[in-house]
């Protein structure tokens, strides 16, 4: 099966665009542990620290960024696909990325451009 998808731009935000992004997030693995153990080599990196529970790898990182000491920890799935990634300020764990919430975001805003689209025609 070809799925087609035209270069309709709707509110400047083509559809094939939101696709991408959308297939990107389902089937890419963004980053992986290995990507992150290069870091290691970088001036700023201090510690890389890797754990496991029974569905998740989480990798926790000791960085310098803007001269301030930061903790980062990044969440995988055991197939390697990044699932979230925060840093620790304070006692707050502020999230940077969650994988299941922009899948939600772009699948939503596909719909949305759909919706639109189908209004126009």
């Amino acid at each position: 099966m070809n799925i087609i998808i035209r270069s309709y731009s709707i509110r400047g935000m083509k559809m094939d665009k939101l696709f991408n992004n959308i297939y990107n997030l389902t089937y890419n693995h963004l980053v992986t542990p290995y990507n992150l153990l290069n870091n290691l080599k970088l001036e700023n990196y201090h510690e890389i620290n890797f754990r496991k529970n029974n569905l998740e790898i989480i990798a926790e990182i000791k960085c310098t960024v803007d001269k301030q000491e930061l903790t980062f920890e990044y969440i995988f799935d055991n197939n390697n696909f990044l699932k979230q990634v925060a840093y620790f300020s304070e006692s707050n764990k502020n999230i940077l990325f969650d994988r299941e919430a922009e899948l939600t975001q772009e699948r939503n805003k596909f719909i949305r451009k759909v919706n639109v689209q189908k209004k126009v025609i």
